[in-house]
């Protein structure tokens, strides 16, 4: 069993319960069409398959689907439509694909929230991972402008592989930086059976940091976690508005669609 992986059985419902007075519950089936794959990287953390710099990690990547089976509640659940998708964010934890689990908090992330920053759950050795404002940012970016097509599985490990770095590392770069003591992941290059994820991986996160007039499309993104569960990042519409109920929601805002702002560049 992989970290960050997807164990199967047979179904997945989720309870999302935000931490502010927006908090919202949603239920959700959750599964993994299009199958996982494994990312590799080198890392200091020290559990489980993304266990130490000395020998070769990684966890597994997937896009999940999810279709809502719920009525929204009154709370930040209802932006989120009835088909929707996530990505995971901690790599020390496990999301069981598909059954049954719950999500403790779901928060809309924000570019100009105030601290305290929303933070994942920790997983094993692996977090908290803390939104401020500059890594909320850059995930938005990330989602805005290189979210994978579900069947490209190269693009899909490119983008899961850009999305860990950008989560637990304050740099850009994939390659190891021994004078960088808080560098967390990078890619030994002679250890790794794709460069070619590795190469496209870095092409996302390099034109994120080249990116200093914020021009690059962004997208609204939703966090959902739980202190025993993978926690997930997905991409919410922008301006969506309230849903009434996950039928309605499937016809206003299909699955997979993507709606992105630009940022106005800064002057």
């Amino acid at each position: 069993m992989n970290r960050c992986g997807w164990v199967f059985t047979s179904f997945v419902g989720v309870v999302l319960a935000g931490t502010s007075a927006k908090a919202g519950m949603l239920t959700a089936n959750f599964n993994d069409p299009d199958g996982i794959d494994f990312v590799n990287f080198d890392s200091t953390f020290s559990t489980g398959e993304t266990g130490g710099s000395d020998n070769g990690s990684g966890a597994s990547a997937a896009i999940i689907d999810a279709t809502r089976t719920d009525t929204p509640g009154p709370g930040v659940d209802t932006y989120i439509p009835t088909n929707f998708q996530v990505f995971c964010v901690e790599i020390g934890q496990d999301i069981y694909v598909p059954q049954s689990s719950t999500f403790a908090n779901v928060v809309l992330l924000s570019t100009t929230q105030s601290p305290p920053y929303y933070t994942t759950d920790p997983g094993n050795d692996t977090g908290p991972v803390v939104f401020d404002n500059t890594r909320t940012a850059n995930l938005e970016k990330l989602f805005g402008s290189f979210y994978p097509a579900p069947t490209d599985v190269e693009a899909t490990d490119a983008f899961q592989l850009a999305l860990w770095k950008l989560a637990f590392d304050d740099d850009f770069s994939l390659t190891y930086d021994p004078s960088d003591p808080d560098q967390r992941m990078w890619v030994d290059p002679s250890n790794d059976p794709d460069p070619a994820v590795t190469a496209e991986a870095q092409s996302y996160l390099t034109a994120i940091a080249n990116d200093v007039n914020n021009a690059l499309p962004e997208a609204q993104l939703a966090l959902l976690t739980d202190p025993t569960i993978q926690d997930q990042l997905a991409l919410i519409p922008v301006g969506a508005s309230p849903v009434p109920e996950p039928a309605s929601a499937a016809l206003m805002l299909p699955a997979g669609m993507l709606l992105v702002r630009r940022r106005r560049a800064t002057k």
